[in-house]
């Protein structure tokens, strides 16, 4: 067990470093940044695209340029209607398979802030 004056200073290096900090892994290495975003464009035909950026105006702009992915390059041009995070990019990558599965009135209602969906653990 970590000793209450070591867990002190841990834990104000870590506030101090601007790192999170989790008592269940005192004197682990640090945990990931938070750095990916979640994020649903409108396409041009009215279709929904998810998907997971670091920097979502940079991804919008890759979308707009027709370089983005293969879907949207066709539907031009597309507006962010939605974004969540930030977050790991582990959890990122999972919220993003949980908002595909969801139906188009589940999304449109997601996006309009009607439907709530708790994001996976």
């Amino acid at each position: 067990m970590v000793a209450q004056a070591t867990l002190t200073r841990l834990v104000m290096v870590r506030i101090h470093a601007g790192q999170p900090f989790d008592a269940g892994t005192a004197g682990a290495t640090p945990m990931p940044a938070k750095r990916a975003f979640v994020y649903i464009v409108r396409c041009a035909d009215g279709t929904f695209y998810i998907g997971t950026a670091k920097d979502v105006k940079a991804r919008l702009a890759v979308h707009n340029a027709g370089k983005g992915a293969k879907y949207t390059r066709p539907r031009r041009p597309v507006r962010i209607v939605f974004q969540e995070g930030p977050m790991s990019l582990t959890r990122a990558l999972r919220r993003e398979y949980q908002l595909k599965q969801l139906t188009r009135p589940q999304k449109q209602a997601l996006i309009r802030g009607r439907l709530k969906v708790r994001p996976p653990r």
